[in-house]
């Protein structure tokens, strides 16, 4: 018989690399028939495409074929899994690599603000080399838990593309198994309970004119905010109703220019935004306009704001 075989409507990525027809083909004969599938200019996925082969004035046989274009970049190992004490960071590494023939530029981008990756980026990685780039994990985590996220690995401007998983878990460690509460009698409206040794003790010289009414701890930083109706912390000036412990050096401190009004009623901290907020029965914050009962303070400006 005489036989052909073609591809099912326009397939440019889609070529023969050997005779796609003949004449005579005896009874009981093979003859085989090689496709190349171009990659070139396609987008990363599967890519169909119909090869028929038919036989002069008789039946079809029709072969479907699925064309797997991958990413260029791999990544590993494809998970990542630490610890590290609470305010500490840790560190590792990821092996970027590129499969593709031609050079690459690639970025890394991370699902969370505690990754960071560095190298972030390479103008050009050339085909079949590596690149280290190293993961430094848990800057400014504020609770000991597993954290996840992720870093993922794109290249030429795309979205993700490939991607490692990581798993951090950050604990405790002596200084850091502490409790505080506000309205404990002898510490001044304000202790620390020590849980490895059970015992008491107070913040200074506490607070005076008033009582604490809300407590938020930001453990990364080593600070406890204090809120609530009283005229000062330590006997600093500017704590009226809100003011800040240095847990490392054991000082009260203002924050900011403090707040005008009765009292600080609500402490809440945003650990990932680097964020304090404050509400309350007071007309201002830091004399900031519009701040009446309720402001956000900025840690890393140090300035109250508006909501």
């Amino acid at each position: 018989v005489n036989w052909l075989a073609s591809s099912y409507g326009s397939v440019p990525w889609l070529s023969f690399t050997s005779a796609n027809s003949g004449n005579a083909l005896a009874p009981a004969s093979v003859a085989s028939v090689t496709v190349r599938a171009n990659a070139t200019g396609l987008a990363k996925g599967d890519h169909s495409a119909t090869l028929v082969v038919g036989v002069a004035g008789g039946e079809e046989l029709v072969v479907p074929l699925v064309f797997t274009v991958s990413p260029p970049l791999a990544v590993s190992p494809a998970a990542v899994s630490d610890s590290c004490a609470l305010g500490t960071t840790a560190s590792a590494t990821v092996t970027v690599t590129n499969r593709a023939s031609t050079a690459v530029a690639w970025t890394a981008v991370a699902s969370t603000s505690w990754i960071t990756a560095t190298p972030s980026s390479g103008a050009t990685l050339a085909g079949g080399a590596s690149v280290a780039v190293t993961l430094t994990l848990g800057a400014g985590l504020g609770s000991a838990a597993t954290h996840t996220g992720f870093i993922a690995l794109a290249d030429d401007g795309l979205a993700s593309e490939v991607s490692a998983s990581v798993a951090l878990t950050t604990r405790l460690v002596s200084g850091q198994s502490t409790l505080y509460m506000g309205g404990v009698s002898g510490t001044n409206k304000l202790a620390q309970w020590d849980i490895a040794s059970s015992t008491f003790s107070a913040l200074g010289s506490g607070v005076s004119g008033g009582d604490v009414d809300a407590l938020a701890v930001d453990a990364a930083r080593g600070v406890l905010y204090v809120g609530g109706g009283f005229s000062s912390a330590g006997g600093v000036s500017g704590t009226f109703s809100l003011a800040q412990w240095n847990i490392a050096s054991s000082t009260w401190s203002a924050v900011g220019g403090g707040v005008s009004g009765t009292s600080v009623s609500a402490l809440t901290l945003d650990t990932t935004r680097g964020v304090l907020y404050v509400g309350g029965d007071f007309t201002s914050a830091g004399g900031v306009s519009g701040t009446s009962g309720l402001a956000q303070w900025d840690i890393a400006s140090s300035t109250f704001t508006a909501l």
